[in-house]
């Protein structure tokens, strides 16, 4: 998030370095795209990058791209934020951050699940394909594919299977809790009116 005034410092750097002045509607587009990409400190490198850099005034996309590479290099970064939490299913709340391009293009490949899922050489061939739909969809796209929970599924239970035993520090709390039921029973009403008439 980029606090108006930095932006507006920003801006004001760039339009005197190159000599270009923004209208205030493309400016007000501007801020809205670099709001949701970029941090205040990111902002002012990029611009930075630009002073020192460019011959020419940069898009908004293009300052995007000095802090964060070009469309490949954030679909791997995507990419491997997604594989963690595909194997590690206390990390795949991480996948709450990636952009929406990249929720777009983990649905083209199937979801979460069918990454964790995939053998290595299927999982190979999902990056290509991640990465190819990352640099060639836009976020308008994610209307269009089926809305599929990137979030790990619990597998489905298979009546025939044996039933598998809860870990040992559930069956240490377990233990716990009847021993204090079974104490409690034991000062039960009925207990109490044993008591009081003798």
């Amino acid at each position: 998030m980029i606090e108006k005034n930095i932006f507006d410092y920003g801006m004001n750097l760039l339009d005197s370095h190159f000599n270009k002045k923004l209208d205030d509607t493309v400016k007000g587009i501007w801020f809205e795209y670099l709001n949701d990409e970029l941090m205040g400190e990111e902002f002012l490198a990029a611009v930075k990058n630009a002073l020192l850099h460019s011959r020419f005034m940069p898009t908004a996309g293009e300052l995007v791209e000095f802090i964060y590479g070009g469309k490949e290099k954030r679909a791997l970064q995507d990419w491997q934020v997604i594989l963690r939490a595909s194997t590690n299913s206390q990390d795949y709340k991480g996948i709450a951050y990636i952009s929406t391009r990249a929720r777009v293009a983990l649905q083209a490949v199937g979801g979460l699940r069918a990454v964790g899922m995939a053998e290595e050489f299927r999982r190979n061939h999902m990056e290509k394909q991640f990465i190819t739909v990352y640099c060639q969809c836009s976020d308008k796209d994610a209307k269009a594919l089926p809305q599929t929970s990137s979030a790990p599924q619990p597998e489905p239970i298979n009546e025939n299977s044996e039933p598998v035993p809860p870990p040992a520090h559930i069956r240490f709390e377990m233990a716990a809790l009847k021993a204090k039921l079974s104490t409690n029973k034991s000062k039960s009403p009925s207990h109490l009116a044993i008591k009081h008439e003798i």
